[in-house]
């Protein structure tokens, strides 16, 4: 469907999305990614603030928002589902790719290996130029974990390959800050202006003191983290207690 400066096409998902990474995160362009609750999609609009964000920084004109908000509404109508997973591509040529599929939440723990990585800091959309990011997380598999921590040159911990993190610590909940380089998530924003979590600075050694660690995503909501670098962070309490009150919350705010 062509108009107002967005070409949209359909994407097949036989494949794992994974399987087909090369082909898109190669390309040149800016991507969101969000849930939908009962065919209902989650702070729509705030990532699409950020899409646009994205695009204006990227330099890729004459793209409708509006349009893009329309395609999204014609594709969930047409594909309706009671958990699913949205993916929102506009490449460097301003077509729009929309990705919908079923989406099962994660129910497991992550193990999780630091690993230094060069980090981009003041950037704050979602860039289709990720193989950096999968090819650290390809690298903490290969070593039996599920995920990589980015620590920055300086020591500072900034987020895994695909998610914000966020640490019990003695004062409570806290995640690193915009300057350490993470994304500037929506659900990070979110916990932040609604459940109290703080940022400062989480360098690693804070690693040893901390009392849970979890990973915040749009997909994952809040989802705990069990080992880093071997360290085992027992099942906790409070991880339970804001996931379960973020969940609800979420369920309350669907138009946001």
């Amino acid at each position: 469907m062509a108009g107002n400066g967005v070409e949209s096409k359909a994407i097949d998902f036989n494949c794992e999305w994974e399987m087909k990474r090369e082909s898109w995160l190669s390309a040149d362009g800016v991507f969101e990614t969000l849930r939908t609750y009962e065919n209902l999609p989650f702070a729509l609009h705030l990532h699409l603030e950020r899409l646009n964000e994205g695009l204006k920084e990227s330099g890729i004109y004459g793209v409708s928002i509006a349009k893009v908000e329309e395609e999204i509404g014609i594709e969930l109508a047409k594909n309706p589902k009671s958990s699913g997973h949205l993916r929102i591509v506009i490449t460097r040529a301003g077509d729009l790719e929309l990705n919908y599929k079923e989406y099962q939440p994660p129910i497991k723990s992550l193990t999780c290996l630091t690993m230094q990585a060069s980090i981009s800091r003041g950037v704050r959309y979602k860039s289709t130029d990720y193989q950096e990011r999968f090819d650290l997380r390809d690298q903490a598999a290969l070593r039996g974990f599920d995920d990589a921590i980015l620590v920055s040159s300086e020591g500072s911990i900034v987020e895994t390959t695909t998610c914000n993190l966020i640490f019990l610590m003695r004062e409570g909940w806290i995640t690193p800050p915009l300057s350490s380089g993470c994304l500037p998530g929506i659900t990070r924003r979110l916990l932040i202006e609604n459940f109290g979590i703080v940022e400062r600075q989480v360098d690693l050694s804070d690693l040893l003191s901390a009392r849970a660690i979890a990973v915040t995503s749009s997909l994952r909501e809040i989802q705990s983290v069990e080992e880093v670098d071997g360290k085992i962070f027992p099942n906790s309490r409070e991880t339970e207690v804001l996931s379960a009150q973020f969940h609800s919350w979420i369920l309350g705010n669907l138009a946001l």
